[in-house]
Order: structure tokens, then C-alpha cells, then sequence
């Protein structure tokens, strides 16, 4: 049947083999070139005169884009009776009062839990056909967003382990840093794409978990972060992270209410703690000290 269909359409095999080898080199090709224009705009090496801020946001929507959701939720200002149709039949994600007459709901064009027990195999099916005929499609590739975050990870790891083997120590690791206690190999270091730059030479540091770390380098400056707080807490709060000890720290938080137009601003007390939900922490002499992988048991149990 695959013989037939390929002679069908007049296309052998080879020349099949070429149309796909020529499609993949040309998304390469796309993909490349505008890679590699921005990444040299945002490292100072392009003569096109844009912001470096402006050339990241744009490096790093490429990547968001891909991996949005495949469909747009729907939203409607309805009246009491359509809001209680849709609440009985779909899953909804946003609902307020606008006026006492009208609602504002948001929801995904999928049935609620239980759709089938409650209305049957015909009618699922049919309301099925219809959400999907009604869902609103957005450009995007979920395999390729997989695709850059698994093949980033698989490169750094890569450095990683030839650092291992010359001895070096690695304390922390993101996206595309490392945290190391002694120079790398200079064929590592350069401004070109997939190379690394010195960012800071580390007097006294806090690694605690992903995206909450404190540093102190030689030339005196502090740097903080924690991700859903920014740079608010102190370095020495992290002598308490440490410890495997939490800290509540109040964080301005902008909470929407459109039944008023109004934007409510208030201060929420966030539990900050060294827990990390992807490794085992090691604790030495009441201190964190390092973390090793999990593992999981044929019965998907985390293994003490």
C-alpha cells in the first residue's frame, strides 16, 4: 500500500528522502539566522542598533511562542442564564459579576469532569465534535519548545561532565550558567553562541535551590535573587535558608477586580524554604551541603 501510494503520487523514494532533507535543512537555516542575528545584537557584536533587553525578550519569545497552548480559551459577557449553560457543560476557568445583569466568564472548550457520566456517550460525543470545530487555534509547536529545553539541558550537562573530569566542582547550574570553584578551559570561554563568559568572581555564596541564590563577589557587590520575590530579602537571611529553616518575607501582590475597574494592591506574606521537589537535600552539620537525584522505585515511589 506504501509502495503503491508513493508510485501514486510520482515520487520514489530518494527523491522523497530529498524533499524531507531539504525541508528540515530549510528550517534549520531559518531558525539559525535569526538566532544568531539577535544573540550578536544582545552581546554588543551586531552593528544594528537595538537594546540588549529588547534582543533577549525577542531570543526568548522564539522559544515561548513555540510552547504556548495549542488553543485560545473563550470569553464571554453573558447573562445569568447562558453562565449557568456553560458552568453545567464546560470547564471555566475565570467567572465575576461586570453588572448585576451581566457576568464575565473565561473557560476552555472542553467538558467539565464527569461530562459523560452525567449526559451520556451520544451527547459527549457530539459536544465534543462541536468544541472542537469552535476552538481557536494558535501557532505554536510543543515538540520544538520540548525540543530546545532538552537539548540545552543535554549540552550543559555535556560541559558539565568534562569539568567533573578535570576536577572542577560544580556548585549551581540554571538555564546556561555554572557556578564553579576554579577556571574552566578556555576553549569553553568566548563571546561566541554556546560559549561562556566570566559574570562574577565569587568571594562568599548562597546556593539554596532553582532561582534563589545570594552572592557576594570581589569587587564588593551583592547580588540576591528569588524567584517570585526578586531581590528583596537580605544576604544574611540566607544563613537561615541554609539551615533548611524558612523565612516569610510580604510581597506586593496586583489583584485584578474589572466588576469596578479597580486594581487591588495588597501584601501577601510568601513562605520562602531551601525545599526542592527535583532532588534529595543533604543536609551536613545542620546545613544544607548538597543535593543528589531521586529515585524512583517500579512502584513510583521517591526511594528513602
Amino acid at each position: 500500500m506504501k509502495d503503491e501510494t508513493i508510485k501514486y503520487c510520482n515520487i520514489d523514494c530518494i527523491s522523497l528522502h530529498q524533499i524531507i532533507f531539504k525541508f528540515n535543512k530549510l528550517i534549520f537555516e531559518l531558525f539559525k539566522s535569526f538566532i544568531e542575528k539577535y544573540f550578536d545584537i544582545k552581546a554588543g557584536l551586531s552593528n544594528i542598533k537595538m537594546d540588549r533587553t529588547t534582543a533577549k525578550m525577542i531570543l526568548n519569545s522564539l522559544y515561548g511562542r513555540l510552547g504556548m497552548k495549542p488553543y485560545q480559551d473563550s470569553i464571554e459577557i453573558v447573562d445569568s442564564n447562558r453562565a449557568e449553560e456553560i458552568l453545567s457543560k464546560f470547564n471555566v476557568k475565570e467567572q465575576y459579576n461586570i453588572t448585576d445583569e451581566l457576568e464575565f466568564i473565561r473557560y476552555e472548550n472542553e467538558p467539565i469532569s464527569g461530562f459523560l457520566e452525567l449526559y451520556g456517550e451520544d451527547e459527549y460525543l457530539n459536544f465534543k465534535l462541536d468544541c472542537d470545530s469552535q476552538k481557536i487555534s494558535v501557532n505554536q509547536s510543543l515538540p520544538s519548545a520540548i525540543a530546545i529545553t532538552a537539548y540545552a539541558r543535554m549540552y550543559m550537562f555535556k560541559i558539565i561532565y568534562k569539568l567533573i573530569d578535570l576536577g572542577v566542582n560544580i556548585y549551581y547550574m540554571d538555564t546556561d550558567s555554572l557556578v564553579v570553584n576554579k577556571a574552566i578551559p578556555e576553549e569553553l570561554i568566548g563571546n561566541k553562541l554556546g560559549l561562556f563568559k566570566l559574570e562574577h568572581d565569587i568571594a562568599h555564596g548562597y546556593f539554596i535551590s532553582p532561582k534563589l541564590y545570594a552572592l557576594k563577589n570581589t569587587n564588593g557587590q551583592t547580588i540576591v535573587k528569588a524567584k517570585g520575590i526578586g531581590s528583596k530579602l537580605e544576604f544574611n537571611q540566607f544563613e537561615t535558608l541554609i539551615k533548611s529553616e524558612s523565612i516569610v518575607q510580604a510581597q506586593e501582590r496586583w489583584f485584578k477586580d474589572p466588576s469596578e475597574a479597580n486594581i487591588n494592591i495588597k501584601n501577601i506574606n510568601m513562605h520562602i524554604s531551601a525545599n526542592n521537589l527535583k532532588r534529595k537535600q543533604i543536609m551536613e552539620n545542620g546545613r544544607l551541603s548538597y543535593t543528589k537525584p531521586l529515585v524512583i522505585d517500579s512502584d513510583n515511589n521517591i526511594k528513602k
